[in-house]
């Protein structure tokens, strides 16, 4: 664990956050957990550009119509449904920036997989990151989205462009030497120096430079990845646990005690958000959370409305700080019907105030 700050220190870094937000910007009294954005297919990481002027949803999909019985795990059904979606946060109308990515999933369109996250690079360029699916599967896709199988993707002119097959690098070289696994799931594109790819499968957290792709840091089950203060990289991990990597290459434990992490970012004075897909055993009706870890991991809280989240995946913050935002009931397809497990509930966006105090 992170060495904790003096008392001293906490009580003036408090003081000097109070002093930010102090006065009638803070919306903690008069706003709650609602609904931002409706429709969404299995919605899964999301992301403010530094404006605040555009929010970009990886849409899962919702499977297809060719459906492949899978020993032992059932029928898992394929299909060219996903998408990257853009939101304008002003007037709240929508564009589909790219659209038949694949899809995997049940019959009913419900915890499919796909496209997993997206991220933008430093100039701009929006990237995306396709989860994998063995080749029995793949190969009913459509020839185009099935090159986009496990990779990580750039987006430009409606359509998606492989950057560097990530998943293909575990099965070349199984770095963690436990068996070929991969499971693509967060991205980090925030830097020039490179992108930053968790595989869940693998126990990797991969490096990315052009198309190579490298081994960063091992990792067990890494979930989510996102670079912090001071150039470290954090990496949440199935097992509750937050990684800090140094700039020198040492790892450290920086929190425990967390569940089933979906989704890591730093606000604007150094808090770190972490998304809890459920509290509880993973089911349609699971409720999760938003955990806000202040700086140095001194103080944690539950940011107030986020346990009435289900599923939610990732977490993007406004540039205020005021605001966050995350993808709610991220297995469900855009329609749900009321007597199914979600009782009427389509994947959505949800807005929720940030508390950057941890006052909740």
């Amino acid at each position: 664990m992170a060495k904790l700050r003096s008392t001293t220190g906490f009580v003036a870094l408090t003081a000097l956050l109070l002093a930010l937000l102090a006065g009638p910007s803070s919306a903690l009294a008069v706003r709650d957990l609602h609904m931002f954005a409706g429709r969404f297919q299995n919605p899964q990481g999301l992301q403010l550009d530094p404006s605040g002027r555009f929010l970009y949803v990886a849409n899962a999909g919702m499977s297809g119509s060719k459906c492949v019985n899978v020993p032992g795990k059932g029928v898992t059904c394929n299909g060219a449904s996903g998408g990257v979606v853009r939101i304008d946060m002003a007037s709240h109308d929508r564009q589909k920036l790219v659209k038949g990515l694949p899809s995997y999933g049940p019959e009913t369109g419900n915890f499919a997989t796909g496209v997993s996250d997206v991220s933008l690079g430093p100039d701009g360029t929006l990237y995306a990151l396709e989860s994998y699916a063995p080749p029995f599967q793949a190969l009913q896709l459509p020839k185009q989205a099935r090159k986009l199988n496990g990779s990580v993707i750039r987006i430009s002119g409606g359509s998606a462009h492989r950057v560097a097959d990530v998943s293909r690098f575990e099965i070349l070289n199984d770095p963690d030497g436990q068996g070929l696994a991969t499971n693509p799931t967060a991205l980090d594109a925030s830097k020039a120096n490179g992108m930053l790819v968790a595989d869940a499968g693998a126990n990797d957290v991969l490096g990315i430079s052009g198309s190579a792709v490298s081994v960063f840091g091992p990792a067990t089950g890494p979930t989510a990845v996102t670079r912090g203060p001071a150039a470290s990289v954090y990496v949440g991990q199935s097992n509750g646990t937050i990684l800090q990597i140094l700039p020198t290459g040492i790892t450290r434990t920086y929190a425990t005690g967390l569940s089933h992490i979906t989704g890591l970012e730093f606000g604007p004075l150094g808090q770190l958000y972490v998304t809890e897909q459920t509290t509880t055993t993973p089911s349609a009706d699971s409720h999760g959370a938003i955990v806000e870890i202040m700086p140095a991991g001194v103080s944690r809280c539950t940011v107030p409305f986020s346990d009435g989240l289900v599923l939610p995946v990732g977490v993007t913050v406004s540039p205020d700080g005021q605001t966050l935002y995350t993808s709610n009931y991220s297995a469900a397809p855009a329609e749900t019907p009321n007597s199914g497990p979600f009782h009427g509930n389509g994947g959505q966006i949800a807005e929720l105030p940030a508390d950057p105090l941890c006052t909740g």
